[in-house]
């Protein structure tokens, strides 16, 4: 934003001189002139400072001494924080309109000098986003910061759209931080073919929700899986809530991906994880108890055959879950655990069946027993 301000002068004087100010990504800057050739000086705006109009009896410093005769002049508190070191410049618009236009322009500077990605935003004034393909921003709509570039603009997930849309500091006045709340967690089983399930987190409330996974590219954060094959997803809500925030999860999921490399295995057992590990893992940070996650193949694998088949359990079924209701015989095993997979392991995971209609995991011996 940039346009026609009065700025006070040293306060032994208390002249005012109009000046061309410029509120840009590197900060705020006044000139002698339109043309920006003489440069008068700049302010070190970051988080913290605050512009406060002189009619708000809590402006700082001597906007009182203004506050009749400069009615649409306001205060930039650089650094609140510093008490009597603090700086405070004094500025007259030449409007009420032009003053509620920096007033908010300079608020939203100072607040995406301080968004992070994870944090949730909303659509304070409806405007076009600054993507290549514009979207249009209604009022009201909400969205999460994915990433704050080098130049201050904003890249956001926004509820309403399926691509992701940048937002320039030109117009970050337009949206705001919004406190995040509580929020349901449900599980996504995202079948992969007929036999491979991928597990994946939807953590939101009725504002909007976001997807965490862990797979081969790493860790994916977005709207919607990134891994939809076009099977039918099953969603199950789990029991509890969480209170920790999209930026903390974002976060912790970050430090997971860089602890980790993926191995379709998982459990560690190859030195990686998958995305079964991260959904425990991460429902242990948002305090969601893990009992109610479907019991693991590879750990129901291991219950029936005994520690002995550890190695064929975890590397014929580590890669997800498999299709707990169908009949795959030990040629589904097979597919599963792959064609790496030594004559030893594959022997070891031919051995198990799962019990059609059921779920339940057994070994061919045990077939034909009743588990009523």
């Amino acid at each position: 934003m940039e346009g026609w301000l009065e700025k006070r002068g040293a306060a032994a004087e208390y002249t005012w001189q109009r000046r061309w100010c410029v509120l840009d990504p590197s900060g705020f800057h006044y000139y002698a002139d339109s043309e920006k050739q003489q440069l008068k000086g700049q302010l070190p705006l970051g988080p913290g400072a605050k512009a406060i109009r002189f009619a708000n009896l809590r402006a700082p410093g001597e906007s009182i001494k203004h506050r009749k005769e400069k009615p649409h002049g306001f205060a930039l508190d650089l650094n609140p924080a510093a008490g009597k070191q603090r700086q405070i410049c004094y500025f007259d618009a030449e409007s009420a309109e032009t003053l509620t236009e920096w007033l908010s322009a300079i608020e939203g500077w100072v607040q995406t000098a301080m968004w992070k990605p994870g944090d949730l935003v909303q659509v304070r004034e409806a405007f076009d986003s600054d993507s290549e393909d514009r979207a249009h921003l209604e009022l009201g709509t909400y969205g999460i910061v994915v990433e704050v570039d080098a130049q201050g603009d904003t890249f956001v997930d926004f509820c309403s759209h399926n691509a992701r849309q940048w937002v320039f500091k030109k117009n970050q006045h337009k949206i705001q931080a919004v406190p995040d709340g509580l929020k349901d967690v449900y599980l996504e089983i995202v079948p992969q073919n007929d036999l491979i399930n991928h597990w994946a987190l939807q953590i939101g409330d009725d504002r909007i929700f976001r997807c965490y996974e862990f797979e081969a590219d790493g860790i994916c954060m977005g709207r919607t899986t990134a891994l939809d094959k076009g099977y039918p997803i099953t969603k199950q809500l789990l029991q509890g809530r969480t209170s920790q925030s999209h930026g903390a999860i974002a976060a912790w999921s970050r430090r997971f991906g860089e602890a980790n490399s993926y191995d379709a295995a998982g459990n560690g057992l190859f030195g990686g994880k998958n995305c079964q590990d991260f959904v425990v893992e991460l429902c242990g940070f948002l305090e969601i108890d893990v009992e109610q996650l479907p019991f693991r193949q590879a750990e129901k694998v291991k219950t029936m055959l005994g520690a002995g088949a550890l190695v064929a359990a975890d590397a014929a079924l580590g890669t997800g879950l498999l299709a707990g209701a169908m009949d795959v015989g030990a040629a589904g095993f097979a597919a599963a655990a792959g064609a790496a997979m030594s004559p030893a392991v594959m022997a070891t995971a031919a051995v198990v069946t799962v019990v059609a209609g059921t779920g339940m995991l057994v070994t061919e011996s045990a077939r034909g027993q009743s588990w009523m």
